[in-house]
Parts: C-alpha cells; structure tokens; sequence
C-alpha cells in the first residue's frame, strides 16, 4: 500500500465498545507514545 491508497482509505471511528481495555494493553500503548519521538 502506498501513501496515496493509505490517505484515500483512512476513515474516523466515532463509535467505540463499551468494553473496558486491558490494563496490558494501554500500557503498551501508552509506553510506545512516551518513546515516540
């Protein structure tokens, strides 16, 4: 996929599961933000 399909194809998420998040997984999430440049 190249940059152009990538833009055309991205789309918003403005309905989200009720289901709470794994306390694992956001804090994946939130160590791969802080080590982000």
């Amino acid at each position: 996929m190249n940059f152009l399909e990538l833009a055309a194809s991205r789309h918003s998420v403005r309905n989200y599961k009720p289901d709470p998040i794994p306390k694992e997984s956001l804090d994946k999430i939130l160590e791969a933000g802080r080590v982000a440049p």
